[in-house]
């Protein structure tokens, strides 16, 4: 029996993606109860976006199937338990497995299938992202960087009038924060 919780989790996801944008405990959009453990935006030149769910227990990896709902606003997928709680030959194909000791140290076990995300229900996830992020006092400037990172990874790919309709909605947030923060002192 693992003495690691979910905190101690996300806080060796944290340490995995140091130089990436990282959230924990985000909603896939902002009519669903439906929460992603843990997501990641890669920083590098290649848009990747990695999804995490936590499984602390067997049972609640057997009894689980709303990870499906996640998928398509993942490139990657894994699940993160403690040491052998979910073996590996249990995994779905797409989707990878990692073991996090009780040290916090992670291993990744199975690698997951990287694949194309779904660039529509993309774009209602990155403005869920935002909204519940900056309820929760998300700076500015880490604001901003969802906002470069979006619009590179639409305009590449999904076509101009998306990319259009996403700048809109993220530029008015970050307008309407950098009003509260001026209007604060």
């Amino acid at each position: 029996m693992s003495n690691l919780t979910e905190n101690r989790c996300i806080t060796s996801l944290i340490a995995r993606h140091r130089k990436d944008l990282f959230f924990s405990h985000v909603p896939i959009n902002l009519k669903s109860t439906r929460i992603l453990d843990a997501f990641a935006l890669s920083r590098s030149h290649v848009f990747l976006s990695t999804g995490y769910e936590i499984k602390l227990s067997h049972s609640d990896f057997v009894n689980d199937d709303k990870w499906i709902e996640y998928l398509p606003f993942c490139s990657r997928f894994f699940f993160v338990s403690p040491i052998k709680v979910i073996k590996q030959e249990e995994i779905p194909e797409e989707t990878g497995l990692i073991y996090i000791r009780e040290d916090g140290i992670t291993h990744k076990i199975k690698n997951c299938i990287s694949k194309p995300v779904q660039f529509d229900k993309l774009a209602e996830f990155f403005f869920t992202l935002l909204v519940y992020h900056t309820d929760n006092s998300l700076s500015v400037q880490r604001l901003q960087r969802i906002f470069e990172m979006s619009v590179l990874m639409v305009s590449k790919k999904a076509g101009e009038n998306l990319s259009k309709i996403i700048k809109s909605k993220i530029r008015s947030i970050i307008f309407s924060l950098q009003n509260q923060c001026c209007d604060s002192y």
